[in-house]
């Protein structure tokens, strides 16, 4: 079945839910293209609407955007999606993360499609301080848009 997936930590403003169940293809995932990205940051590098590579370790200068913790998936996606989660628990690779689930699927040539959600409000909420920012400066931000 078709879904959008969430990142638990993720703030965001719900505007984004409709531009992602819209967006064109099976996989869809979100980018926020910053000014600076820092280390914790999950990066994506993203050429003709399309994810090449996701990952913590991608410098800067070759970096697109951050992920936006949001993934649309089609009926057909969800089972590409699915299959790779479990080619990864057979072969003891459980203890990875979601890029590397789908860095797998791009590896295998199948097309992940980006979305730019620059703008839109967003946080992951990891510590106490992204709490804050969240509650002075990205609330705002959404209700002044809403």
């Amino acid at each position: 079945s078709a879904f959008i997936l969430i990142m638990g930590d993720l703030f965001f403003d719900p505007k984004i839910l409709p531009l992602a169940a819209s967006a064109e293809g099976d996989i869809v995932v979100t980018y926020d293209v910053k000014d600076s990205y820092v280390p914790e940051d999950s990066k994506a590098i993203v050429s003709g609407g399309r994810v090449d590579f996701m990952g913590k370790d991608i410098p800067p200068h070759e970096t697109s955007g951050e992920f936006g913790h949001l993934i649309k998936f089609s009926d057909k996606g969800s089972k590409i999606f699915f299959d790779e989660i479990e080619n990864f628990t057979n072969s003891n690779r459980s203890n990875s993360y979601l890029m590397d689930v789908i860095n797998e699927i791009i590896s295998r040539h199948i097309v992940v499609n980006a979305l730019n959600i620059t703008g839109y409000p967003r946080i992951e909420i990891d510590f106490q301080e992204d709490y804050l920012e969240a509650v002075e400066k990205v609330l705002p931000r959404i209700h002044k848009g809403a």
